[in-house]
């Protein structure tokens, strides 16, 4: 992703690229599935954390003692064997889930133009065609 992209994606999710160091290293095909998944994430962790609806109990004898969730953080977006591979501390199951269908979509992603692939190991067919002229 070049530098413009990658910049933009932290600078409109930077409560999620919260940290010093951010490994952001994969095409730009897939730079609107990332922001969407940042957006879904920030979303769920605003909500819970307004309504109070998901606050883990610090101590279960007193209930009025709470923590709000825990803001977490992706610390690296990379690409393996042309599937998305995005680390997240701080994480739980919900959120968890949402990077899982990020990764499960990047499979079917062109990572060059955001097109349907031709497999999972392949570009879409125009990019395809682009690599091997």
């Amino acid at each position: 992703m070049n530098h413009v992209f990658k910049n933009r994606l932290i600078k409109d999710n930077l409560e999620l690229f919260n940290i010093k160091k951010i490994q952001i290293n994969c095409n730009i095909g897939w730079y609107n599935l990332l922001n969407v998944m940042c957006k879904q994430i920030q979303d769920y962790i605003d909500k819970n954390n307004k309504t109070g609806k998901y606050l883990q109990i610090v101590d279960p004898i007193h209930i009025d003692k709470v923590d709000l969730m825990r803001q977490p953080n992706i610390t690296k977006v990379s690409s393996k064997n042309n599937v998305l591979e995005i680390t997240v501390i701080d994480s739980n199951q919900y959120i968890d889930g949402i990077v899982n269908m990020a990764q499960a979509i990047s499979t079917v992603t062109c990572n060059q133009c955001s097109k349907q692939k031709i497999n999972k190991y392949a570009s879409c067919i125009a990019c395809f065609n682009k690599q091997n002229k």
